[in-house]
């Protein structure tokens, strides 16, 4: 059961962590307008944290949810039932 929840939540992690960087993509080409890049930075500056906060100089807004989705797959793969013999 913990398995299906880890999934649905990286899921949706990963989901809304693509879609802002989609948008702010989209928007630093000019193809909406320059609100919607601050909508989509202020998306991605809780879901890096506490890797933001505490590495300032070496993560952006961009790569410290990077770093939380990759420790969900990692969680999400770690409580899948192993199957024996």
């Amino acid at each position: 059961m913990f398995h299906w929840i880890m999934k649905a939540i990286t899921i949706l992690f990963g989901l809304t962590y693509f879609i802002a960087l989609g948008l702010y993509g989209l928007v630093r080409a000019d193809r909406f307008d320059q609100n919607l890049a601050e909508f989509s930075l202020k998306v991605l500056e809780p879901m890096g944290l506490p890797w933001s906060a505490w590495f300032t100089e070496q993560l952006d807004v961009f790569g410290a949810p990077f770093i939380t989705f990759l420790i969900l797959i990692l969680v999400t793969r770690l409580t899948k039932k192993r199957k024996r013999g």
